[in-house]
C-alpha cells in the first residue's frame, strides 16, 4: 500500500517537519501550496526532493488561512473554492513542470477536505474544473463510508479517485475522523498505528468501541507534524512491503 504524507508545511524561516528525511520513506508527497502553509522557496525545494526520490507529487490545497493552518472553515461560495484550488494547483504545476515533473493529484487539506466530503455541489463544480486543468490530475478522497458519496460524485464527474485512509488518526464508527479536539484523536504509538494499518489493509478496521468499519483504500496517510513522524514513516514503509 502506498504511503502519502503532507509536506511543505512551513513558511519562510519556519519549518514544521523533517521533510527531506521523510521523502525516502513515502511514495506520495502532498505539498502545501501557500494557502495554509508553504511558499515559493519551500515548494520548489520540496518538488526537487520529491523528483530526486521518485515520489509522486500532489497539490495539498486549502482555504486561504495561514493563521489557522487551514483548519478553520471559511464562509465561501462554490466558485470561490474552485478558484482557490485552481490558483494553488497552478502554482505547484508551474514549479513542477519547470523541473520536468508532473502534479499527479489534488488532495484537499483540513477544513476544506471535510467540506468537500459533505458539500457535493461544490465538489462537483471542482471536479468539472479539474477536468480542464493541465495534467488532468486525480483527486484524493477519504476511503470508507464517510467518503463514499464524495467518491461517487467525483467519479460521476469523470475524475479518477485515489481512496485514502489514515494510519495516525482515530476513526469514529460512521467512518469520520475523530475530532482533534477529543482525546485519542491522533495515534502516536507504533502498536496502535500498526494495528490500524493492518485493519485498513485487510479492509476491516476494528474500532476502540468494539465496532468494526469496512474500508477499502489505495493509500495510507501520515501527517508530517505528528509526534515521531519520521520513525512512523520508516516503519510504515517497511510494513507496506510485507504481505498479509
Amino acid at each position: 500500500m502506498l504511503i502519502n504524507c503532507d509536506l511543505g508545511e512551513g513558511f519562510g524561516a519556519w519549518t514544521m517537519a523533517p521533510d527531506k528525511a521523510l521523502m525516502p520513506h513515502i511514495q506520495m508527497a502532498n505539498l502545501a501550496c501557500g494557502f495554509h502553509a508553504g511558499d515559493a522557496e519551500i515548494m520548489a525545494q520540496r518538488v526537487d526532493w520529491a523528483l530526486a526520490q521518485g515520489v509522486r507529487i500532489g497539490a495539498h490545497v486549502s482555504y486561504p488561512d495561514l493563521a489557522g493552518f487551514g483548519r478553520r472553515a471559511l464562509p465561501s461560495s462554490s466558485e470561490q473554492v474552485v478558484q482557490w484550488c485552481q490558483y494553488q494547483y497552478g502554482a505547484l504545476h508551474a514549479m513542477t513542470y519547470a523541473r520536468r515533473g508532473i502534479v499527479e493529484y489534488v488532495k484537499p487539506h483540513g477544513a476544506l477536505y471535510h467540506r468537500l466530503h459533505q458539500d457535493l455541489p461544490t465538489l462537483e463544480l471542482l471536479c468539472q474544473s479539474m477536468r480542464e486543468w493541465p495534467g488532468q490530475p486525480n483527486l484524493m478522497l477519504m476511503a470508507g463510508p464517510a467518503g463514499q458519496q464524495a467518491i461517487e460524485c467525483a467519479k460521476a464527474a469523470g475524475i479518477f479517485v485515489i481512496k485514502e485512509a489514515f494510519a495516525d488518526r482515530a476513526y469514529e464508527s460512521d467512518g469520520r475522523l475523530r475530532s482533534r479536539e477529543l482525546p485519542g484523536a491522533v495515534l502516536t504509538d507504533w502498536e496502535s498505528i500498526e494495528a490500524q494499518a493492518d485493519g485498513i489493509r485487510a479492509g476491516k478496521l476494528e474500532l476502540s468501541d468494539g465496532q468494526s468499519l469496512s474500508i477499502e483504500a489505495n493509500t495510507l496517510c501520515i501527517h508530517s507534524d505528528s509526534p515521531g513522524a519520521l520513525e512512523m514513516a520508516q516503519r510504515l514503509n517497511a510494513w507496506s512491503t510485507q504481505s498479509l
